[in-house]
């Protein structure tokens, strides 16, 4: 009879601790340079489905578990992992990615530093004269 008591007791322990190691953490994704708050950044659990996109406030919220990784990232932002700890409230500070804000258009290419524009090039495609086409 103590042999039951004490899986169950066993039992119970092990349902708190389960249950008790999800929580909800909330926080702000900010620019790093002025701390200015982030739309538009994808912020979610790795290794899971869950995951939301910033608003005008940068606000998120998730439920996870101690020692989850946080992924934040954005086309425009360099990516940034943060692990979740014992806190509740996390800030994470992204870098501009410089690279891709200047991206291809009004760049330069290498070899001749000749100004190259893909929307002047996509305009231009259609200017070429179409081949002639010949029945056989």
């Amino acid at each position: 009879m103590t042999g039951k008591y004490l899986i169950a007791a066993v039992l119970l322990v092990l349902s708190f601790q389960v249950s008790a190691q999800k929580k909800e953490v909330v926080g702000i994704i900010t620019s790093s340079e002025n701390r200015d708050l982030l739309s538009g950044i994808v912020v979610w659990v790795k290794g899971s489905n869950q995951g939301l996109v910033t608003e005008n406030d940068g606000y998120f919220d998730l439920t996870v578990s101690e020692g989850d990784t946080i992924e934040a990232s954005s086309r425009f932002f360099k990516s940034k992992e943060i692990i979740v700890g014992s806190g509740w409230r996390y800030e994470i500070r992204l870098d501009e990615n410089k690279e891709e804000r200047t991206g291809f258009l009004g760049s330069k290419t290498p070899d001749t530093g000749e100004e190259f524009s893909a929307a002047k090039s996509v305009l231009n495609f259609g200017s070429k004269k179409k081949p002639a086409i010949s029945e056989h």
